[in-house]
């Protein structure tokens, strides 16, 4: 009979091996793939809008978006005492526990406060996740009058190509909370989200790893910690994202081509 004297070791070989043979599967074959996805027109695209944007203060430039937040999101790493537990028990598993939403809206300087919907509000909604009525009914209640306070003008406004993005019904909310200050709303470019965006960039993942900070999680407390972590962002963290997403002007507005070689760019002067 086959017997493993150190079960430590077997595992540590074992997670080694799967994790070196994946490295040589994504490197030989999904990386390529990746790679020609990504055309370099769509490059050009995002090049554009980073000349655009780098022309405006960045305290006038909102990005907007969808987020979440389940409640048994574990934390991916701990630091124990000595005969302390080296793991946290849940209820349930991540990927199944419940799933709470958030709209969010950042400036250069500043993050607004979100609207938070759990699965109960969901469930009384009748939807499955966020609706564009639901965004525009943020904008119109609470989001237009908080921006207008601003007092800043021109103001624009960045967000993904999500169906529950409607530009014309989002400038009509604007405009019904009496904010006209935003003279511009436009969908980000094909594939340019997870690089212009600075909520893609940073911002999301610094505010769920401080949420997971908190322990123990609860229906009760979830949305307090949520909102509080994300107010706590500050201007700092915002201006270190939005130079990682290209819009200063420390960038070659093409540093983070992935097929740099196929696609050949020429900087444009900006």
């Amino acid at each position: 009979m086959f017997v493993i004297k150190n079960n430590k070791t077997f595992i540590s070989s074992l997670f080694s091996f799967l994790y070196h043979s994946f490295k040589v599967l994504f490197v030989c074959f999904l990386l390529p793939t990746f790679l020609m996805l990504v055309t370099k027109q769509a490059c050009i695209d995002i090049e554009k809008l980073r000349a655009k944007l780098r022309r405006i203060p960045k305290k006038n430039i909102i990005f907007m978006d969808e987020t979440y937040f389940r409640l048994s999101d574990a934390p991916h790493s701990t630091l124990v005492f000595p005969g302390e537990s080296e793991y946290v028990e849940v209820e349930q598993n991540s990927h199944y526990a419940a799933r709470y939403d958030m709209i969010t809206f950042i400036s250069g300087e500043k993050v607004f406060p979100p609207i938070i919907y759990s699965p109960e509000d969901r469930k009384a909604l009748k939807v499955d996740g966020i609706r564009g009525w639901m965004i525009n009914d943020f904008i119109t209640d609470y989001l237009a009058r908080a921006i207008a306070a601003l007092d800043q003008y021109p103001l624009y406004l960045l967000c993904d190509k999500s169906n529950a993005h409607n530009l014309e019904e989002m400038k009509e909310s604007f405009e019904l909370g009496l904010c006209f200050e935003i003279v511009d709303i436009s969908k980000l470019p094909t594939q340019a989200a997870k690089r212009v965006s600075p909520l893609d960039n940073g911002i999301y993942a610094d505010w769920k790893k401080r949420c997971r900070s908190h322990y123990p999680i609860t229906k009760k407390n979830i949305k307090q910690i949520m909102s509080d972590e994300w107010e706590k962002t500050t201007a700092k963290q915002i201006k270190k994202c939005y130079k990682h997403c290209g819009l200063t002007n420390t960038h070659n507005p093409y540093f983070d081509c992935p097929a740099p070689s196929s696609h050949k760019h020429q900087m444009n002067k900006i």
